[in-house]
């Protein structure tokens, strides 16, 4: 990983330029969390990076000296170090290390170099310091006991000659499962004394999830968010609550029908400040928006409905979990949001409740943290390069650049400069996209259209590898936002209808580009991952233009989704036009011609299917039941499956598994557009 870090700061050269191509994904690097200490001095970030020597990813976190502008590695190993915290005083970090099997929490002496590790035999992550130093919050991943079945325990025993161990497991409620393994564990918050490391007692709460522990001011209290009911298997939300450091009290603050996340304390410790949006059950096309609480629950309040906006809804590659950032007065909230495919910084006034936009235009935020009263921490994507960090000026949004981590890299390549275009779709509705022209051939050329996934999702400005390494080899892409898309308000995303009017919403923009563009519409491909994949399926079965397809942990069948995904049924329950599939015969009917296995008769676009075999979200039954459907009808048909891999294929455990598949991608379109 020293590798990575030090490509952050090479001074900048110029060297013979190309195109990316999918090998140059073990040379990309990004910056993907960062803090501040309290004084603003000093900034630790996380970079985060694949090393192809050990086909394993791998992050390290680097302090940046901002008055000395000196860089320093810390711990520099062969562990992936993340989620580094500031104590208080600013003379400890404390973060988390991983070896692949486990990961620890170390609290770090910046002068003495020593370090205290927290007493824990199990998974810890989320460390965050109590106002005077003294305590660390963690959570701490348990265990589950396994449920296995009594008479079969009773059996073995009674035979201590069998050669076998129990196999048979008892079920009760829906298998829990997140995007690439089975839960089997439960995360519960612990408090460790930061001297020593050693746990002082147990769970603030036992048996439920708890998550975004956030400390109040005076350290009396700890916020988190928590699912305590005895049906959490069957929806998706997460209340606020709050634990009495002193009397052990926990209270829950809202009123259970919100998915919430990431609380925020106000400076003066009355009031959280939160994401949240509604439990899927009621609908997963709704905003995530800023709400506010105080500490004595019972007037949760949203602040930023009238925006129409929602947080954390472009394709970025930092995880939600972060909170929202208030000013030293407390007079003012800073969030993000997703608005018309970019992701600006926004800032409520909490006295005249008005909302204006803080950041620059066309910025693509992925992170905001505080540094100081006048500037915030800023990781975002600009169009040519990954996530990068800078700080922004709270008053003009002007940002600095901090460290640019692939700056020498991609200045040696010849990338292609994403074009926005909005063309009208068959009812009128106006679709925003981005059209990536090829950098080699001749004209007419050929043309591949990217479907996001979701479908309450959506593309950006920002770096797109994929459609940069196609545009190196002679395609050009587009990329769009059909209706269901996030960032254009709560009824456009409640307009998707999965293979009905988006499915014009697509073909009008392939026609648009073939009108606008020099593209050669007897050569187009189609690809796309989860909803995408699913559009890819559904696109192939009603109409023949496209040369060829790739569909990534997509969907073919919705009956047998609705039993296996690890969403399945809180996901069907929030679709109006989906319900239970098993109510009346008209439900599973409509389940039935919704589903692009249903089509596989007019198939006659030659189609790839890149499959993860431990994709819980869009199972792998999807893949193989639509290569049976066209293999039994003699379609040309091929399927690669990954094992190991989940639903992100960029994120699985074995980094060469991406760059293979996207190699064959490429060849796929290739030797059919």
């Amino acid at each position: 990983m020293t590798g990575v870090v030090r490509r952050s700061r090479e001074k900048r050269s110029q060297v013979t330029r190309r195109g990316l191509l999918p090998e140059d994904w073990w040379k990309l690097s990004e910056v993907v969390d960062a803090r501040s200490s309290l004084d603003g001095q000093r900034i630790a970030y996380v970079l985060a990076g694949v090393d192809e020597l050990v086909d394993c990813t791998q992050s390290a976190i680097v302090i940046y000296d901002r008055v000395a502008r000196t860089f320093t590695d810390v711990q520099p190993s062969t562990n992936s170090n993340a989620q580094p915290v500031w104590s208080p005083d600013g003379r400890r970090l404390a973060f988390t290390s991983g070896n692949g099997r486990c990961t620890q929490i170390k609290l770090f002496d910046i002068a003495t170099l020593e370090t205290v590790d927290i007493d824990s035999t199990d998974n810890v992550t989320s460390p965050i310091w109590s106002p005077d130093g003294t305590q660390v919050c963690y959570v701490r991943e348990v265990s589950l006991p396994e449920r296995l079945v009594d008479l079969e325990v009773q059996w073995l025993d009674g035979h201590p000659g069998a050669q076998t161990q129990s196999l048979m497991k008892r079920q009760t409620t829906l298998r829990s499962r997140a995007w690439n393994v089975y839960k089997s564990r439960v995360s519960l918050l612990y408090i460790a004394d930061s001297r020593t490391g050693i746990t002082a007692s147990g769970p603030l709460m036992r048996e439920s999830d708890q998550r975004g522990a956030s400390w109040s001011p005076d350290g009396s209290l700890i916020a988190f968010c928590c699912d305590n009911s005895t049906d959490y298997d069957r929806h998706f939300r997460k209340d606020i609550w709050i634990a009495d450091i002193r009397t052990g009290e926990i209270r829950c603050l809202t009123d259970g029908t919100l998915h919430c996340d990431s609380p925020a304390w106000s400076p003066d410790g009355v009031h959280l400040a939160f994401y949240a949006g509604p439990d899927w059950a009621r609908g997963n096309a709704w905003n995530v928006n800023v709400w506010l609480i105080s500490r004595y629950g019972g007037d949760q309040k949203c602040l930023t409905e009238r925006l129409d906006r929602t947080h954390d809804a472009v394709f970025t590659e930092v995880p939600s979990g972060v909170p929202p950032v208030w000013s030293d007065d407390g007079l003012a909230i800073y969030f993000t949001a997703s608005d018309s495919g970019h992701c600006p910084v926004f800032i409520y006034d909490v006295t005249t409740e008005r909302i204006d936009r803080a950041s620059l235009p066309d910025l693509v935020t992925s992170m905001i943290r505080r540094t100081s009263a006048n500037e915030l921490l800023v990781i975002g994507s600009p169009s040519q390069q990954p996530a990068t960090l800078a700080t922004m000026s709270t008053a003009s949004g002007a940002l600095t650049e901090i460290v640019n981590p692939n700056y020498n890299l991609l200045k040696s390549k010849s990338l292609a400069e994403a074009e926005p275009i909005s063309y009208a779709s068959s009812d009128g509705r106006i679709i925003d996209g981005w059209f990536l022209p090829p950098q080699i051939g001749n004209a007419p050329f050929p043309l591949i259209l990217h479907v996001h996934g979701g479908p309450h999702q959506a593309y950006n400005k920002g770096f797109y590898f994929e459609g940069q390494c196609l545009s190196t080899l002679g395609f050009a892409s587009l990329y769009v936002n059909p209706r269901g898309s996030l960032g254009y308000g709560s009824a456009f995303a409640a307009a998707d209808d999965n293979g009905e009017q988006d499915f014009d919403d697509l073909m009008c923009g392939v026609d648009e580009v073939i009108k606008t563009h020099d593209i050669d519409p007897s050569r187009l491909g189609i690809t796309g991952r989860s909803y995408g994949g699913f559009m890819t399926n559904w696109t192939i079965g009603h109409t023949d233009r496209f040369s060829a397809a790739v569909s990534i942990n997509g969907i073919s069948n919705w009956i047998s989704y609705f039993g296996l995904s690890d969403v399945g049924v809180p996901f069907h329950a929030g679709e109006a036009r989906f319900g239970d599939p098993f109510r009346d015969e008209d439900s599973w009917l409509r389940y039935g011609w919704l589903s692009p296995i249903f089509y596989a008769n007019n198939v006659t676009t030659p189609l790839l299917l890149l499959q993860g075999e431990h994709d819980f979200r869009c199972p792998s039954d999807q893949g193989e039941q639509m290569f049976t459907a066209l293999r039994a009808r003699s379609k040309i048909v091929e399927m690669v499956t990954l094992p190991g891999a989940g639903h992100i294929l960029q994120k699985s455990p074995l980094p060469h598994q991406y760059v293979v598949a996207l190699k064959i991608l490429i060849d796929w379109f290739r030797s059919y557009v």
